[in-house]
C-alpha cells in the first residue's frame, strides 16, 4: 500500500476590516491580518494543523507585527474584538525604521524627509 503524505507551511488571510494608529509610523492604517500554520496532509487532504501564528501587516508603512494567539483566534471566530497598538509586537523594527536627527522621532526606512518636521533625514 502506498501513502502519499506531505508536511507544508501555509499562510491564510483573515477577514478583518479595521483601521488603527500604527505603532511604528504613527499613521492611521489598514490592518491586514493573516496566520501561518504547518499541516500534515494525507492524499492531499490536510489532516493535522499545528504551529499557528498570527501576523498583522499594516497598510500604511507595511510593517509586520506579531499578534497573540488568543486574540487572533477570537478575531478568526468573528468575535467582536479590537486590535490596539499595545497588542502588536514589532518583528522588524531595526530593519524598517530610522530616527530623524532633527526631531528624534522614528520614521519608516523609505522616507528621505521626516513627516513630522519636514527636514531631510
Amino acid at each position: 500500500m502506498i501513502f502519499i503524505s506531505s508536511i507544508t507551511s501555509k499562510e491564510k488571510a483573515v477577514d478583518y476590516n479595521k483601521m488603527i494608529i500604527c505603532p511604528r509610523c504613527e499613521a492611521y492604517g489598514q490592518v491586514n491580518l493573516s496566520y501561518t500554520y504547518t499541516s500534515l496532509s494525507l492524499f492531499f487532504i490536510p489532516v493535522f494543523k499545528w504551529n499557528k501564528e498570527y501576523y498583522v501587516n499594516m497598510g500604511c508603512c507595511h510593517g509586520i507585527f506579531s499578534l497573540g494567539k488568543d486574540l487572533g483566534e477570537k478575531i478568526e471566530k468573528k468575535k467582536s474584538v479590537e486590535i490596539w497598538a499595545e497588542d502588536l509586537i514589532d518583528l522588524n523594527i531595526e530593519m524598517q525604521v530610522k530616527t530623524c536627527s532633527s526631531c528624534g522621532k522614528q520614521v519608516a526606512y523609505e522616507y528621505n524627509y521626516c513627516p513630522h518636521c519636514g527636514r531631510r533625514i
